[in-house]
């Protein structure tokens, strides 16, 4: 019996037809799915992902760190409270209540009493170089005076703002002694108990304004592992020449002087 050649969807000799490209007579010609993956589910297999999308999402990771590293400060700038006693000394010192405005008998002829106090501080530190800082201060020394003297509610004071310079001179075990000077501009409120004519009056005065030095040392120990937060206890001396004011002519010049032995803490504020 005859055999009958095999019969295909094409003829012989020509490619398979684009609109049924499969030979049924040789089904390994099929392809099969390992050959042409499907695109994974919820993702486009071809189209590319758009530049403005990568950019957005670039800022939106990107700028809000770059925003807060701004707003942070820098490791160099920190902030230092003070408080500690204040011991008036010299003319500032005198506790005469007898001795009449410029009274010829007496070693002060002036009306101060002032007597020992206490004062606070706030001051502010620049880096500058490796153990040199810039060093800008506000403060007030509010002093003592007997009640006999001064009575019960008027109180000797001084306030000031200063600019100076601390270096940190060498190390002492764990711990760093700093030196520190500078000017300072002071405002000085003594008690007076008489008036021109000598005559029993309790009042206040204030010397202006004037320039003076404030110099001192103290150490520094860190509190953290991080040396982020310092204990810097230290003394300071005070020394302000000022003249009175025109409403009092009769007092004379004073040097305003007192020592001041403080405890203070030390905050970087960058990190």
């Amino acid at each position: 019996m005859a055999q009958h050649p095999k019969r295909t969807l094409t003829k012989p000799g020509t490619a398979p037809s684009p609109l049924f490209p499969v030979d049924l007579a040789h089904p390994e010609s099929v392809p099969t799915a390992a050959a042409t993956p499907p695109p994974p589910v919820g993702r486009r297999s071809s189209a590319p992902v758009p530049t403005f999308f990568l950019l957005i999402l670039s800022c939106t990771l990107v700028c809000p760190k770059a925003a807060v590293a701004q707003a942070v400060l820098p490791d160099f700038l920190s902030f230092e409270p003070r408080v500690g006693a204040a011991f008036p000394t010299g003319d500032f010192g005198n506790v005469d209540p007898l001795c009449p405005p410029r009274g010829e008998s007496c070693p002060f002829p002036l009306q101060i009493g002032t007597e020992v106090g206490w004062g606070w501080s706030l001051r502010a530190l620049a880096e500058i170089r490796e153990g040199w800082s810039v060093v800008g201060e506000y403060g007030r020394a509010h002093l003592g005076c007997s009640t006999t003297f001064c009575g019960s509610t008027k109180k000797p004071e001084t306030q000031s703002v200063g600019l100076g310079l601390r270096i940190v001179a060498f190390p002492l075990g764990s711990m760093d002694v700093w030196v520190e000077g500078g000017g300072v501009l002071e405002e000085t409120t003594i008690i007076r108990t008489r008036d021109e004519s000598g005559n029993s009056e309790v009042s206040t005065v204030a010397y202006p304004w004037s320039l003076g030095f404030s110099g001192g040392f103290g150490t520094e120990l860190a509190l953290t592992g991080s040396r982020t937060s310092f204990f810097t206890p230290g003394f300071r001396f005070r020394y302000v020449p000022a003249d009175p004011p025109d409403t009092d002519p009769d007092l004379a010049p004073i040097t305003t002087t007192y020592m001041l032995f403080e405890i203070g803490f030390r905050f970087l504020l960058g990190r």
